[in-house]
Formats: C-alpha cells, sequence, structure tokens
C-alpha cells in the first residue's frame, strides 16, 4: 500500500514537473516568437529607410544629369552669344571704318574745295 502511495505521489510529482516544463518552453517559444517578430518588424523598417534613400539616391542621379545638361546648354548658348557678339564688333567695326572714310572724303573734297577758291 505505501508502494501505492508512492507510486501515486511520483506520478503526480512527475505529472507536475512535465506540466511545468511544458508551461516553461511554452513560455519560452511565445518570448522567441515575440523577439522575431520584432526582429522582422525592425528589418521592414529598415527596407522601407534603404528604399527611401534609394528613392532619393535616384532623383538626385536626375538632378545631377539635368544639371549636366544645362551646363551643356548654358556653354552652347555662351558660345553662340559670343559669336554674335563678334559678328557685331566686327559690323561696328566695318561701319565705323566707313563713316572714317566718308569722312576722311568730306574733308579731303573741303580742303580741294577751299583750294580752288
Amino acid at each position: 500500500m505505501a508502494d501505492k502511495r508512492m507510486d501515486s505521489r511520483t506520478r503526480s510529482k512527475s505529472k507536475t514537473t512535465s506540466e511545468m516544463a511544458a508551461v516553461d518552453n511554452s513560455n519560452m517559444l511565445d518570448r522567441v516568437l515575440a523577439n522575431v517578430e520584432i526582429l522582422l518588424k525592425a528589418n521592414d523598417q529598415k527596407e522601407l529607410q534603404l528604399r527611401n534613400i534609394l528613392l532619393k539616391l535616384e532623383a538626385l542621379e536626375k538632378t545631377a544629369e539635368e544639371i549636366n545638361d544645362l551646363k551643356e546648354s548654358y556653354n552652347h548658348l555662351e558660345g553662340k552669344i559670343n559669336e554674335v557678339e563678334s559678328k557685331v564688333d566686327e559690323k561696328v567695326s566695318r561701319a565705323d571704318v566707313a563713316a572714317l572714310e566718308r569722312n576722311t572724303e568730306n574733308l579731303e573734297d573741303d580742303v580741294r574745295d577751299h583750294v580752288r577758291a
């Protein structure tokens, strides 16, 4: 009879220990799953931040390309402006030369008229 009581207590103790171990394992699993969930959320946030950075970099690349295109366009226009300025300077110089030639001819005519008189 003592053996039966002992057996009963041992089984009860063993059952309680098994239940506690199962509860401990369940709690540990819950903590691990909670940590995994936290890590997944953090990973999603990092991925979102990296995507945002990538989008900003792509926008900067486009902006840099646009700036280079504008610089090329500006340099081309500056070349055209310099070309036009040179042509204007040539025309002004020719006009000045023509005016001087006319003035010289007029002076020569005046001198001839004066000498004849």
